[in-house]
């Protein structure tokens, strides 16, 4: 990140898992995610625990995977659990660059099926800025599959954030809407006037299968920053990591 410019990047992972669900490529999305080198990332289903695959993957990162991911380039980390079993749990993370604050983990489930989160964190940024004295809010979050499900999501969310945060407040808001009607575009740029990082060019990237995209799930909204560039990473190296594709984009103050 340079003094004035912040790359993030939005990746379901598939908990470690490529498309198939048959192998484990959670080292490979590590080695991904660092030559790519976004300053925050924002990751879901990420496993926080699960202690039954360590029986099955001899190299499975029983004690979370979000650490694994950010040791040596990510020293700051935030994990919220959302899913929650006898083995562990998963949920959504936020790994950076530079310093971030928990505000919290909001539980945003609408049936007892689909457990889903909405994280929410805080980033100082530039860093070492003493005229920021705002810094900038992220959202995480990962919607259901049932569309009357995600428009009560989105609702909840849409008011939270008019709520708590201040119109003049940087925000970005990520992750994996589920989003294949393309709905959650109109009601989060209507009701909180933020921007989706694909609106301008009006073709939003089919992120789902990874293998042969063909649903536009993910989604970033920003509010308050100057959008660069957006892109859908789908490198032929790394398509198969997960069963969704990741999402980059690159803002200025």
């Amino acid at each position: 990140m340079s003094r004035h410019s912040l790359k993030i990047l939005s990746y379901n992972i598939h908990k470690g898992f490529s498309a198939s669900g048959i192998r484990f490529t959670l080292k490979e999305i590590k080695h991904f995610l660092h030559q790519m080198d976004p300053d925050v990332i924002f990751l879901q289903e990420a496993v926080g625990k699960h202690t039954g695959k360590k029986i099955v993957i001899p190299d499975f990162q029983t004690n979370n995977q979000v650490d694994f991911l950010a040791k040596e380039l990510y020293p700051y980390k935030i994990y919220g659990a959302n899913k929650k079993h006898k083995n562990g749990h998963h949920g959504n993370a936020i790994l950076s660059k530079y310093p971030i604050e928990l505000i919290e983990n909001h539980n945003i489930s609408q049936n007892r099926f689909e457990s889903r989160g909405l994280l929410h964190v805080t980033l100082k940024w530039p860093p070492h800025h003493e005229a920021i004295h705002e810094p900038i809010h992220l959202f995480n979050t990962h919607l259901n599959l049932l569309e009357r499900d995600r428009q009560k999501q989105l609702h909840w969310i849409a008011e939270h954030i008019q709520r708590e945060l201040h119109q003049n407040h940087a925000v970005i808001l990520a992750g994996d809407f589920n989003d294949w009607r393309k709905k959650a575009v109109g009601h989060i740029e209507e009701n909180i006037l933020l921007k989706e990082v694909f609106t301008q060019t009006q073709r939003y990237p089919n992120s789902f299968p990874s293998f042969l995209p063909g649903l536009s799930l993910d989604r970033i909204f920003y509010k308050n920053l100057k959008l660069i560039e957006a892109a859908q990473i789908n490198d032929k190296k790394y398509r198969n990591l997960s069963d969704h594709l990741p999402l980059l984009a690159h803002f200025k103050l």
